[in-house]
């Protein structure tokens, strides 16, 4: 009886759909790139390695969310396929600079077009909201 009040107590929240959506959100962006080489984790790290002119590995990490175990493995990832690029900082030799390299460039805009219709579909259903970001859930 516990349980099912709780569960009805949750349901409907924005919280449990908000993250029912990103959960369906983030299944729908593995499907439609699927014929790359690329999954939403390492699009998602693609794109910020090519949007910050000096990525870390601990600047990546921090962005995407998860450990930094994790993003190794999706950065290793990455540059097994010749679209990301390490190299030792000069400055402090413990940090690793990530720069995109050619492959990394293609493999952006060949998931770019393959993810233009959905992005479009949740601009439109979103309308102006979706050019405003989102709050940073630790402020609310």
């Amino acid at each position: 009886m516990a349980s099912a009040q709780a569960e009805e107590t949750v349901s409907g929240t924005a919280i449990s759909e908000l993250l029912t959506f990103n959960a369906r959100l983030a299944a729908r962006v593995n499907e439609l790139l699927a014929p790359t080489d690329l999954t939403l984790d390492r699009w998602r790290a693609l794109w910020l390695v090519a949007a910050q002119r000096a990525a870390t590995m601990s600047t990546l990490a921090g962005s995407l969310c998860i450990p930094t175990t994790t993003t190794t493995r999706i950065v290793d990832h990455l540059v097994s396929l010749g679209a990301v690029y390490r190299s030792v900082d000069p400055t402090n030799r413990r940090v690793t600079q990530l720069q995109i390299g050619e492959r990394g460039t293609e493999l952006l805009q060949d998931a770019a077009e393959r993810l233009s219709e959905l992005d479009g579909a949740l601009r439109q259903h979103l309308g102006s909201a979706a050019s405003e970001p989102l709050p940073d859930p630790r402020s609310l």
